[in-house]
């Protein structure tokens, strides 16, 4: 899901600042803000826990979460609205591209 996440905002934030900023002048600027964006909101937007909630120290170490279900990666509320942003931003930028031609 932290993937997800990472590569949906990050092509969002491209898209929209390539729109934005003049790619051909900017574009060290571009691809760095928008890598930026997209780890920003992959490290907040998502979180590991265990399966059925329980908030456990050892993640990361063998056995983690072992008598919870396992480890499951977790979606925030900020982690919903990067996600629904960037739907919206991709929705915006590919259903309004035929209409051009």
């Amino acid at each position: 899901m932290r993937l997800m996440l990472f590569i949906a905002t990050g092509i969002a934030c491209l898209i929209l600042l390539a729109k934005l900023l003049n790619v051909e002048k900017n574009p060290k600027i571009v691809f760095s803000t928008s890598f930026i964006v997209a780890c920003a909101f992959a490290a907040l937007g998502a979180y590991e826990g265990c399966a059925d909630g329980w908030k456990s120290t050892s993640i990361g170490r063998r056995g983690a979460c072992s008598h919870h279900g396992g480890v499951r990666t977790h979606v925030n509320i900020y982690g919903w609205s990067g996600l629904a942003a960037s739907a919206f931003i991709l929705f915006v930028t590919f259903s309004g591209s035929g209409k051009n031609e």
